[in-house]
């Protein structure tokens, strides 16, 4: 989920974008520690990723690690943080390290398409290699943007099969399920075994009939045990997010003849905490 403030993190134009295409306002792009903790309590969540996003070269949006960091300081118990950088800022690993340590932060999240890069450029290898040493998850934006100005040429997932056949061990997260490119998505994860995907926006905002064929287009790879659940709050609430996946596990059931029990605990907290390193 992310976090942030207008004006302050978000300009007006990202966040009047964003929100609009999910029916909001752009005022409810701001989320403050004190409202979103009330809201989990309401859903019955019990614990947050929060996310940093460094896209301030290219659209002047930039959620710092720093606040990232105090959030998950200030009730660790409930949040957890993933870092957020800009290829073209000389990423070495010595300073990843120290940042990351700095602020507590369990991981990586990154946006090529914001910061119009390919996963494959040299200049990411320094994550890369980090999130490898330290067994770290990294969450990687893919699939459709409202952002205008983002280079969807840059959001495909199959460009990160160069990243993948390099590093083939890095545990790697693809959100939004690469949508529409679900079945590049699905190629990825059934080739390579620490490629995971989450469901956030498009199990909420596409037909459930949509959703429910992704569902068993992964149960026919072999994949449907590493999806994740995932909101992308504000812009889906953990309400509205809880609920559509209630529905769709009676719809799956019907459809599909059901995913188990078992698999069903993955998605909703098994992946994460085995990605998150969690105890």
């Amino acid at each position: 989920m992310h976090v942030g403030r207008l004006r302050q993190e978000y300009t007006v134009e990202f966040a009047d974008e964003m929100m609009r295409a999910c029916g909001k306002q752009a005022e409810e792009l701001t989320v403050e520690p004190e409202s979103l903790l009330a809201e989990m309590d309401r859903a019955g969540v019990e614990r947050a990723v929060l996310l940093a996003f460094n896209a301030r070269r290219t659209l002047g949006v930039h959620v710092t690690n720093e606040l990232v960091g105090k959030w998950c300081s200030q009730v660790p118990q409930r949040f957890l943080g993933l870092a957020s950088y800009d290829g073209r800022d000389s990423l070495r690993k010595r300073e990843l390290v120290l940042d990351r340590k700095r602020y507590r932060l369990s991981g990586y999240k990154l946006a090529y398409g914001y910061l119009a890069m390919a996963p494959d450029e040299p200049d990411w290898w320094p994550l890369y290699e980090d999130a490898l040493e330290h067994d770290l998850p990294v969450l990687v934006h893919m699939g459709f943007s409202p952002i205008k100005r983002v280079s969807l040429r840059h959001c495909h997932p199959g460009l990160l099969e160069p990243v993948l056949s390099r590093y083939p061990s890095l545990k790697l997260v693809i959100a939004h399920m690469g949508w529409p490119w679900i079945s590049e998505t699905i190629e990825l994860m059934a080739r390579y075994p620490n490629t995971y995907a989450d469901l956030s926006i498009v199990s909420r905002y596409q037909p459930i009939e949509q959703v429910v064929e992704i569902f068993s287009k992964a149960a026919a790879a072999g994949v449907e045990g590493k999806l994740l659940f995932g909101t992308d709050y504000p812009m889906c609430g953990f309400a509205e997010g809880l609920a559509r996946i209630k529905e769709l596990r009676q719809r799956v059931r019907v459809s599909t003849g059901g995913i188990s029990e078992g698999v069903w605990d993955k998605i909703l907290y098994g992946n994460a905490k085995h990605l998150l390193n969690l105890p």
